[in-house]
């Protein structure tokens, strides 16, 4: 072999790994930094928009119809979302005001989501469950393990990021949900009670309260039975640009196992959520 030949190829070949490590997936950057950059990346957004679809099965069956939403961020600490019509995968959020559907508003205060404009009742809980920027902040502190995943087809220039998060944080994460659901629902129900009160006797004022009572205690015997039995896994898969560091696709993966009246229930929450419009001028939707 002419080795003075080879070792003029070095500079050649050096040249051309380094080629192929910068275009690599993460461009450089380790699974767990690049989603911590991606987190930050959307948290420190002004402006985009976001739809998604929430599907529950068990088994491989389908429980319920998908559920379709679609909402927006504006001036960074301003979140409205809302739940398209039945049948619906995706709207414009631009119309929103003249749906029959009206979304929720949220603001961001000390890195909180609190609602500015309430919805109706569990409505309200989902929707604030389905916030992709309070799901992907809350999933940078959770205990996880992330890897980059090449068995997921991602549009040149994106990674894709796998999270697998850590079962006692997940449960945490799905018993929080849960109790803000049964507590809008106790809330609602309340309100409506009270309003109704106002127009009946008091024997019928009288039977309303107890039958309120009896209806929130058998719902809350069946939330601590669920949530005592509760086991919980959470996949996250996260597709990044390495350029701007932004994800364009988010799906979360929860496996629920639990016990409802002594039987055992497994069941599988999966959530899609399409990101788009980042920096253009969006407006919150009047209702």
């Amino acid at each position: 072999m002419d080795l003075l030949r080879y070792a003029k190829m070095w500079p050649v070949l050096l040249a051309a790994w380094l080629c192929a490590a910068c275009a690599s997936p993460g461009g450089g950057q380790n699974a767990g930094e690049l989603l911590q950059s991606s987190i930050a990346a959307l948290s420190g957004k002004e402006n985009f928009a976001f739809d998604g679809v929430a599907e529950v099965s068990s088994q491989g069956v389908p429980l319920r119809m998908p559920t379709a939403f679609e909402g927006l961020l504006a001036g960074r600490n301003q979140l409205y979302i809302r739940q398209l019509a039945a049948g619906k995968a995706e709207g414009s959020t631009a119309a929103a005001a003249e749906s029959d559907t009206k979304g929720v508003l949220y603001s961001r205060t000390n890195d909180r989501w609190i609602e500015a404009q309430s919805g109706a009742g569990l409505e309200s809980a989902l929707l604030k469950a389905w916030n992709p920027v309070s799901k992907l902040e809350q999933l940078a502190d959770m205990k996880k393990t992330v890897s980059k995943d090449t068995s997921e087809q991602a549009p040149a220039g994106e990674t894709v990021l796998r999270i697998e998060v850590d079962p006692a944080d997940m449960q945490k994460a799905v018993i929080a949900d849960l109790r803000a659901q049964q507590s809008k629902v106790s809330e609602d129900a309340q309100a409506k009670a009270a309003a109704l009160q106002k127009r009946l006797n008091e024997a019928d004022q009288a039977r309303l309260k107890q039958e309120l009572q009896q209806a929130e205690g058998e719902s809350l015997t069946r939330f601590e039975q669920m949530a005592g039995t509760l086991r919980a896994t959470g996949t996250y898969m996260l597709w990044v640009s390495r350029s701007t560091k932004l994800p364009s696709k988010l799906t979360i993966e929860t496996g629920l196992n639990y016990e409802l009246e002594g039987a055992g229930k497994a069941e599988t929450v999966r959530a899609t959520y399409q990101f788009k419009d980042y920096d253009k001028p969006l407006a919150i939707p009047q209702q």
